[in-house]
């Protein structure tokens, strides 16, 4: 019924062609996607490591090596991305 209702409002807005919901859902989840890899990317940039090498680092490291307050910001942040990216891929190929 949701649905139902829910397509009928948006026809109006779906480009030519494209007049599934599931459709317009999966784009906006590609679109999702392409920006979280971008904002992975720049952490990739920043660190010059993938998450993994970075988290391995930053598990290792102790004292006066430990990371700083920014770093451990980034950390979280970075580490809710690739759950993100992983999540949002996990619905795509379900769809």
């Amino acid at each position: 019924m949701i649905t139902t209702v829910l397509q009928k409002k948006l026809l109006t807005i779906l480009p030519p062609g494209k007049k599934s919901l599931q459709g317009f859902i999966k784009e906006a989840l590609i679109l999702r996607l392409q920006e979280t890899s971008q904002k992975i990317a720049l952490f990739e940039g920043k660190y010059n490591k993938n998450f993994a090498e970075f988290r391995q680092t930053f598990k290792k490291a102790k004292g006066a090596k430990k990371y700083s307050y920014g770093s451990e910001s980034d950390y979280m942040d970075w580490e809710a991305l690739e759950m993100y990216k992983r999540e949002l891929m996990r619905v795509l190929h379900s769809l």
